[in-house]
């Protein structure tokens, strides 16, 4: 692996300029957006801010009290398949994906929770950044077997 030489930038470097505006008062911002998945025929409306897959952060109730706004959570991996059976059922899909890790078992989960919950439309895969390996990557080709 090579090492990268060309300047990074972090938060110092960012310079956040407002602009003029026609509105009269915040009430009139809107912070919702329409995305279009270029590899799907996928469109998603959502305020885009997420909740992190940490545990104490991505829980089912953090999904119910952040969806009221349109706002996103990622679940944390560490529940199990009967949770989500159980959970999910009476969630908002538009504001939520399941987690998984890059383990085969990881993915076995993950097919069993995709398998009881068709309507889950997001999938966030936690890969360690040194874990990129060809594991990682035949199991992630399994895992499409779920959910092309």
């Amino acid at each position: 692996m090579g090492i990268e030489e060309d300047i990074k930038l972090d938060f110092r470097d960012v310079l956040i300029r407002p602009k003029r505006s026609t509105l009269s008062s915040r009430k009139e911002v809107s912070l919702e957006r329409t995305y279009v998945f270029k590899h799907s025929e996928l469109e998603w409306t959502g305020v885009p801010i997420m909740a992190s897959n940490m545990d104490g952060v991505g829980t089912f109730e953090m999904i119910r009290a952040l969806a009221q706004y349109e706002l996103f959570t990622v679940l944390k991996k560490s529940y199990t398949i009967a949770e989500h059976a159980t959970e999910l059922k009476e969630m908002n899909y538009n504001y939520y994906a399941i987690s998984s890790g890059t383990s085969e078992n990881e993915f076995y989960k993950l097919g069993h929770i995709l398998q009881e919950n068709p309507t889950i439309q997001f999938v966030c895969i936690d890969i360690v950044s040194t874990a990129f390996t060809g594991g990682t990557v035949s199991n992630y080709t399994t895992s499409k077997q779920y959910r092309p």
